[in-house]
């Protein structure tokens, strides 16, 4: 499985069913080269080139020190239709109990996207919705299959989402 990351105007063409914008790590089997990391820049396909010499670049902003990565890629020249599919976790996820063999705890699942990007010789020519989630489809699923999902208004299903916005880390309730 290698990873595809888009950018810019590039990630607002591939939307979830509310309209966010796929600006996260997109998981894809269409390439070769498994386990790559692939890149679209403009319009442009690229794929990171080997790790050798890659290190921490450091910087001094406002008296802060900055850590940055370098990475390098190449541009590909490849027709091929990707699907590709990510989480959307701009938008709210749907909260649930779950039973473990020692405890109850909470935890959540967010609605899942897949697209066709298809690709011209390395050029993004177009993006196809394979597959858009909604939040509340993911939801009557859920229910349908007998998930222990929490009401929205509730109190602890407001407060697990409250603490994922905050970028807290979860742990058991």
């Amino acid at each position: 499985m290698s990873a595809l990351r888009l950018f810019g105007a590039d990630a607002a063409r591939a939307l979830c069913a509310a309209g966010h914008p796929a600006e996260r790590w997109l998981k894809t089997k269409a390439f070769d080269r498994k386990h790559d990391r692939y890149y679209v820049f403009e319009g442009q396909l690229y794929v990171r080139a080997n790790e050798e010499g890659e290190g921490l670049v450091p910087s001094m902003e406002g008296g802060d020190l900055v850590l940055s990565r370098r990475v390098t890629t190449s541009p590909v020249d490849i027709t091929i239709k990707a699907t590709v599919s990510a989480d959307c976790v701009a938008c709210d996820p749907v909260v649930f109990e779950r039973e473990g063999f020692f405890y109850e705890s909470v935890a959540h699942t967010y609605v899942s996207c897949k697209w066709n990007l298809f690709f011209e010789r390395g050029r993004l020519t177009r993006v196809e919705a394979v597959t858009l989630e909604t939040r509340e489809s993911l939801r009557r699923k859920m229910l349908g299959d007998a998930e222990g999902v929490l009401p929205d208004d509730g109190r602890i299903a407001k407060r697990h989402v409250q603490l994922l916005r905050e970028g807290r880390r979860l742990y058991f309730w």
